[in-house]
Order: C-alpha cells, then sequence, then structure tokens
C-alpha cells in the first residue's frame, strides 16, 4: 500500500494531484488504488496500512542524513492521513531551511526547485476532497511559513511555475479549498498573515481582488469569505474604488434578494 502511494506522489511530483478516500461502495477489487492520470481514489483501510508502513520509515530515517530521500518521501503519506502530524511537518520545514542556507548566490536552482515541490505537495494536499486536510492548522501554518521563504526568492518565480505574483498564487489556493470546506478559518487567516507580511509589495493589480469578489458571490453564505474581503476593504485600494466594490456588490445582492447574514455582516 505505502509504495503504490509512494510511486503515484513520485511520478506526479511536478503536479497539483488530487486525491479523494473512496466511499465503502467504490472499494477497487483487483488493485489497491483508483487512478486517473493525476487524481487518486484511495480506501480507507489501505491509506491506513499505507500510513503505518510510512511512519516506521520515518522514525528510522528521521536522524540519518544519508536516508533523508527516503524520510521525505515517507512525510507525504503521513500527511496525507494525518495532517497534524507536527514531526513530519517540521521536518519538511527544517529541510527547505537547510537547502536554503546551503545554496550559493550564484546557484539558486535547488531552493528554487524545492520550494516549487513542497507548494505542489501542500496545494495537492489543501486542495483534494479532503475533509481535514483542507482545514488543517498545522499544514495552514506550514504553507505559512514557505510563503515567507518564497517571498525571498520571488526573483526565481516565473522560471518555476509560481504562476503570476505569489499572492495571485496562494489565494487560489485558498479559494479552492474553502470551496472544499466551508467556513475555512485556517486558510482565510493564512491569507491575511500572508497578505500582511508583504505588505510593502502590494500594487493595486496584484492583490486579486476581482477573483475574492467572484469568489464571495459564488458562495455567499460563506462568511469567512466575506470577512476577508472586508479585510481587503479596509486595507487597498481608493476611495473610489471601495465605492465601486461596495455599488457592485450591492447591484448582485437586491437583484438576487439575498437574505444571507454573512452578506449584510459585511455591509456593516
Amino acid at each position: 500500500a505505502y509504495d503504490e502511494l509512494n510511486a503515484f506522489f513520485t511520478t506526479n511530483e511536478r503536479f497539483v494531484v488530487e486525491i479523494e478516500v473512496l466511499p465503502s461502495a467504490m472499494q477497487p477489487t483487483d488493485t489497491l488504488t483508483l487512478q486517473d492520470g493525476v487524481n487518486l481514489g484511495v480506501s480507507k483501510k489501505i491509506l491506513t496500512q499505507a500510513f503505518l508502513k510510512a511512519r516506521q520509515l520515518f522514525f528510522a530515517t528521521n536522524h540519518d542524513p544519508d536516508l533523508e530521500t527516503l524520510c521525505l518521501e515517507s512525510t507525504r503519506v503521513i500527511l496525507l492521513f494525518d495532517p497534524e502530524h507536527l514531526t513530519a511537518a517540521n521536518f519538511r520545514k527544517r529541510r527547505i531551511v537547510r537547502i536554503e542556507e546551503s545554496c550559493s548566490k550564484q546557484d539558486r536552482n535547488p531552493i528554487a526547485v524545492a520550494l516549487q515541490r513542497e507548494v505542489v505537495f501542500l496545494d495537492s494536499i489543501l486542495t483534494s476532497p479532503l475533509h481535514r486536510q483542507t482545514k488543517s492548522p498545522t499544514l495552514w501554518h506550514h504553507r505559512n511559513n514557505i510563503t515567507s521563504i518564497i517571498r525571498l526568492h520571488r526573483g526565481l518565480a516565473d522560471g518555476f511555475n509560481f504562476t503570476g505574483s505569489v499572492i495571485q498564487t496562494e489565494l487560489r489556493s485558498v479559494f479552492r479549498a474553502s470551496e472544499r470546506h466551508p467556513k475555512n478559518y485556517y486558510a482565510w487567516q493564512h491569507a491575511r498573515k500572508m497578505l500582511t507580511k508583504i505588505i510593502q509589495d502590494f500594487h493595486g493589480d496584484n492583490t486579486d481582488d476581482e477573483g475574492n469578489i467572484w469568489w464571495c458571490v459564488q458562495n455567499p453564505s460563506d462568511t469567512s469569505g466575506w470577512s476577508f474581503l472586508a479585510f481587503l476593504f479596509q486595507r487597498l485600494r481608493s476611495r473610489d474604488w471601495k465605492f465601486n466594490l461596495i455599488t457592485e456588490i450591492l447591484d448582485v445582492v437586491l437583484r438576487w434578494e439575498w437574505q444571507y447574514e454573512s452578506v449584510w455582516a459585511f455591509f456593516r
């Protein structure tokens, strides 16, 4: 079970994958998992077996620098099963820091690759239809740490698929995770922390205001999304932009006769 999950992660380490725990009525009969490209379905039983093997590997290798790759691979399965496994998350963070410290100014390729792979892995876990994982405080805290390091190496973004700005990339992940798990406090809190840290980098076109407005309109009952929009509203843009925003949203609310408390709390 572990070998199959590990092989799936390794084969698709450059791509954001989607993983789902299969219901009991959809258990595969002739394979351990169901795979379709970058999509994976796995039963709770197989995932548990893989986790037990991964945990055994992790504690057998996490103190041996020569076995770092094996240890790193085991953390993928551990965090897929148990997103609150602090030891595994901290191992991944320390590895990124070690790579960053060992890179020379002339060759920053290792840290760029490591950051890109970490973002892809976190996107895969945080945006898959996995109820606990999408709202994991441990994983979102780890994501926030990685974002802080990425900001220091923004010049490498274009060459390693950090599409657009760091802000837009992170917000897209938050939007997707919040669709998977409504009222996703930890995802939106990550967005607040991320924007606060890099507030000096803000430019009007980089904050994905339109994306946030669209998300709120598509999810009008989600108070967390509206609270984040209010956070942006207080910090960004001119008075004219704020007036246009209120007018645009109010027009939609009145047209559809929304009675959601979350919407009216935003206007208050």
